[in-house]
């Protein structure tokens, strides 16, 4: 193996690049020994066929507010009649929804946030490195009152997939062999 030769020569630890992933790094030791170094969360993802750090801070391109590199293709809605999410893996897309017309959101490091898509009530997407999450945010007590509160009824839809949903309001995507494409966790209030 050319890192451990490297290792060997140079007296330094040498990365074993076609070992890397989003999760772990293998280095060659000088003294012939390997090292495994793995995270838990992805710190780097594939972008251009080059590893770039994972940075969730929220961007706005060509009419979405999108990360600038995950691990997950998604883009949250920068207000509009339009799908408040798209995730994307390949020609497979999953759109969710607001039941309304979303307002132009503020956009901060890795939240965005559009404010009073419900009287007393804001909804904030979080661009997490492995995906988005969303946040409603219920500010007053009447607001907590509101019947749509209660009930939220986002629209799914896919492309090339098929949407099931479990009991705690998660919903999985599966493309047409029933594998597993996305998974998205149940909205927190």
């Amino acid at each position: 193996m050319a890192a451990v030769a490297a290792a060997r020569v140079s007296g330094r630890r040498v990365e074993v690049v076609s070992a890397r992933t989003e999760t772990a790094q293998v280095f060659a030791n000088p003294s012939g020994t390997m090292t495994l170094e793995q995270h838990t969360l992805p710190v780097r993802v594939r972008r251009g066929g080059v590893w770039v750090p994972v940075d969730s801070t929220l961007r706005v391109r060509g009419g979405w507010v999108e990360p600038v590199a995950a691990t997950v293709d998604f883009r949250f809605s920068n207000g509009g009649d339009g799908p408040l999410v798209v995730l994307s893996k390949g020609e497979r897309r999953l759109m969710l929804g607001w039941p309304g017309r979303l307002p132009v959101p503020a956009v901060s490091g890795d939240r965005v946030t559009y404010s009073e898509v419900l009287p007393g009530v804001d909804l904030q997407g979080v661009a997490d490195p492995s995906g988005p999450r969303l946040l409603v945010v219920v500010k007053t007590r009447e607001a907590a009152r509101h019947p749509a509160v209660r009930r939220i009824g986002y629209r799914w839809s896919g492309e090339g997939l098929a949407v099931r949903r479990d009991g705690s309001g998660a919903v999985s995507v599966v493309d047409a062999a029933g594998e597993p494409v996305f998974r998205v966790g149940a909205p927190i209030m």
